[in-house]
Formats: C-alpha cells, structure tokens, sequence
C-alpha cells in the first residue's frame, strides 16, 4: 500500500478513466507497499509491457512457427520468450493469470496482444531516433531504489529474490519505459499548451469529480498463510492489541509502528485490499485479505470523508489532466495505425479478438 499524494492531484486522477490508464501501482509489488509514491514520474509506465526486449534472431516467414507465439515485422517470440516475459509481468505489475479456463484463454490472448504492441514501440522508437543511455536507466534505476527502499540495495537486491526477477529485469523495463514516453512525447509534440481558460471549462464540466476521496487510517498484519491470518483477526477481534499484534507483521517496516500505514484513500491500495478495508467501519478489524505481499488483517483507525476541491487547489494538475487527455487523442489513433502496418502474426492460441485495436493500457 503506498502513502498519500497530493489530495488535488489524487482528486483530478480519480476524475477520469483515462488516468488511470497509468498504474503506478503496479511497480509498487516491487517495492514495500506502504513506502510507494508515484513511480510514474520515474519510469513514467508506459503499457502493460513486459521483461526484456533482445531478440537477436530476426527472419521473415509466411507462418508464426511451431514454439513461437507471435511475430511483430519478423521479430519472433518464442513461447520461452513469451514464458519469460509474463512471468516478469505478473513479478513487476501485480498481473496474474485467472484459474478458470475461459479466463487462462483470454488472458494469454491479452498478454499476447500486450507484448505485440510493445515491440511495435520499441520499433518505432528506434526508427524514430528515440535514444535512452545506460545512464538515463541507471539514474532511475538509483532514484528508485534512493526513494522506495531506504535501507538502499541491499533491502532492494531483497525484493528481487523474492520475486524470482533480476535487477536486469527492472533495467529492462525502465529503458523501455523511457523510450515508450520518449516516444510519446516526440509523437504528441504539436499539442498546443493549455490554457487557464481551458482549465476552467474543465473544471466547470468536471466538478462534481473534482473532490478529495475519501481516505481511511489504516493499520495491517502482513503474515504468509491465511491460517495464521483468521487466528490474528480472531484475536484482534476478540480485544487483543491491534499494535501488539502487529509485532508479527512480515512487513518489517511498519511492524514497529503496530502495523500503521498511515491515511490512504482506496487508490493506493490493492483492490482486494481497499475493497475489504472501505467496506468495514471505522474501528473494525478486517480481513484475512490475501494481495501480493501475502495475508492481511487490516483495521480502520479513522475515516476521513471526501471533501470538494476548489479550482485553484486543482488547476496544475488537472492542466496536465487536459494536456495529457490531448496527447492520448493523438496517440492512440496513431499507434493503432502502426500497430496495423506492422504485420503482426500470432499463433491461433494467442490471437486476440481484435488483432487491430489497442490493449487497454498502451499510453505512456
């Protein structure tokens, strides 16, 4: 779970869906929930993109072939490939595959798709001169470990063992990161800037979105089964100390504060998660709720309402709101476009319902 932002900020992100086309929050599996901010403004998330883009075998075919699952302009990649990159994609974003076998089928169908569209970018940025140095990578890489882990690489290199990834993996995606928003940038260049008039028409048809949401203090038990998980919500329910309880907590950084993760509003946190902890009153236990660090047993130590936000408090953010919303009109129909001219192969397994369209999360 990562801490509060800014409460305008948080309110004009919350406004449009458009918005939430950017999901920080799926790095934050990388990180200690409750330390995260906006990694967006480090790697600037681009897609659902995933894992390493080296693929040193390029050949033209007539026929995606056997053990390949998809080929974009010659490029193939291999059911190993593919393998790979998903499991850097459930590792790094949170996104993991259905139980139900209608659900695998769709999802290995979206994957595909996902992984299609990101080779097209990383085709285009190169085409298109988009030039990321090892030390733009690094430089993030090093701000991210500086601001999400303050016991510095070692608490880092920690969390990558535990995902089963490499810290090659996350340079991977941050250079790729890069480009896509480098990429985007260069493509959506002829965006005039907004005005302030513009900001206040927006303001005006947007101002019932335009509030703080409502946000809950919050403390949690993070241990590793759900067995222990129901006993711990059992004895918290039962008047045993939440904060001593907490002293179990896998999740060393908060064990010593009884579990406080201080105010969040439903965003920051893990659906499962927030769902369970804004259905439950204020000074109620909830939970066992398994998310990726494990099972939680959450209380709600207050509640704090949502409040309307004036248009001063909002105008930067939502500025970039509207610049943003300008650029994704010109983004989208262009990548769709080049996805189209792209000669894109799948295997029958992996073929998408609509080969031509966008995955849902394809804007940097």
């Amino acid at each position: 779970m990562s801490r509060p932002g800014n409460a305008a900020s948080d309110a004009v992100r919350s406004a449009s869906a458009l918005v939430r086309s950017v999901r920080p929050r799926r790095w934050p599996l990388l990180m200690p929930r409750q330390r995260v901010t906006s990694l967006v403004t480090i790697v600037l998330a681009a897609l659902v993109v995933i894992g390493s883009g080296s693929f040193l075998v390029v050949h033209r075919l007539t026929a995606v072939p056997d053990g390949d699952v998809l080929e974009v302009g010659g490029v193939p990649v291999s059911q190993a490939d593919y393998q790979s990159r998903t499991d850097v994609l459930s590792a790094l974003y949170g996104v993991v595959a259905p139980t139900d076998p209608a659900g695998k089928d769709r999802y290995q169908r979206d994957v595909a798709q996902a992984v299609a569209t990101s080779l097209v970018i990383d085709q285009q940025a190169t085409a298109r001169g988009v030039v990321v140095t090892d030390k733009d990578v690094q430089d993030a890489l090093n701000t991210m470990i500086q601001t999400q882990f303050p016991q510095g690489q070692q608490s880092f290199d920690q969390a990558l063992s535990r995902l089963h990834i490499s810290q090659l993996n996350v340079t991977d995606e941050i250079h790729r990161q890069l480009a896509a928003s480098r990429l985007f940038d260069k493509i959506t260049a002829s965006v005039p800037p907004v005005t302030d008039a513009d900001v206040a028409q927006a303001f005006g048809q947007r101002q019932a979105q335009m509030v703080t949401p409502e946000a809950r203090h919050l403390r949690n038990i993070v241990v590793a089964d759900q067995q222990q998980a129901q006993q711990l919500a059992d004895q918290a329910r039962g008047g045993a100390d939440f904060a001593a309880l907490a002293a179990s907590s896998l999740d060393k950084s908060t064990a010593a504060q009884g579990g406080d993760l201080g105010t969040l509003a439903a965003s920051q946190l893990e659906k499962p998660y927030a769902d369970a902890a804004f259905a439950a009153p204020a000074g109620s236990v909830f939970g066992p709720v398994q998310t990726s660090t494990g099972w939680n047993v959450g209380q709600v130590v207050g509640v704090q309402p949502a409040t309307p936000l004036s248009l001063e408090q909002v105008k930067e953010p939502l500025r970039q709101q509207v610049d943003r919303e300008r650029r994704i009109a010109i983004w989208r129909p262009w990548l769709t476009g080049q996805v189209k001219q792209a000669d894109v192969r799948y295997a029958d397994a992996y073929q998408p319902a609509n080969p031509d369209e966008l995955p849902a999360q394809s804007t940097p």
